[in-house]
């Protein structure tokens, strides 16, 4: 579940917006992501930190990634 096609989006940020990118792909598109995380196995200021990592971090690669991917989805689909 941890592994590169697993369920669980845990690593550094860089690995968790690959797997994002990678569940974006094999769906054919995903509009929206929604993170779970447990808050009583997460100190309170460790909590706040991923989510900080969240939108600073995986956020930005994401979207830097999806808007690269939209003009090659445009070219291909003008053949």
């Amino acid at each position: 579940m941890r592994g590169p096609t697993g369920a669980l989006l845990i690593g550094d940020a860089e690995t968790v917006a690959e797997k994002i990118l990678y569940d974006n792909e094999v769906l054919g598109g995903i509009s929206r992501i929604t993170f779970q995380m447990g808050v009583s196995t997460l100190p309170h200021d460790k909590m706040l930190r991923a989510i900080e990592i969240l939108g600073t971090r995986v956020a930005p690669i994401v979207r830097k990634e999806l808007a690269a991917a939209i003009p090659a989805r445009k070219v291909a689909s003008r053949r």
